[in-house]
């Protein structure tokens, strides 16, 4: 009769563990941002930027180094007015890491 309780017991035990972590599961799946764009009032959702000006993020042709809206192409002016940063050493585990140099260091 003992067994039978301790059976019981460890059934009810995982089937309350099991509906925590489903419980979980879709609490964090209604909790999630939008993976839409935002756009503005007017215009439609697939709408591409301007010719020539950086489109929003996820949006073919997107460049992360530039702001959305700025001009893709780069004068010559502005290429000789942004000096060039120095290479830093990244993380632990990134590509280029150096063991032997601090990260952010100079390489």
């Amino acid at each position: 009769m003992k067994t039978v309780y301790i059976v019981v017991i460890i059934i009810l035990l995982g089937a309350s563990v099991f509906a925590y972590i489903y419980n979980q599961k879709t609490a964090n799946e209604s909790t999630k941002p939008s993976t839409q764009l935002s756009t503005q009032p007017g215009t439609p959702a697939n709408a591409t930027a301007a010719k020539g000006l950086n489109p929003a993020h996820g949006l073919p042709g997107h460049r992360c180094d530039l702001p959305v809206g700025a001009p893709l192409t780069v004068t010559q002016e502005q290429k000789t007015a942004a000096p060039a940063q120095p290479k830093t050493n990244p993380q632990h585990g990134m590509p280029g890491h150096r063991c032997d140099l601090a990260v952010g260091a100079p390489l």
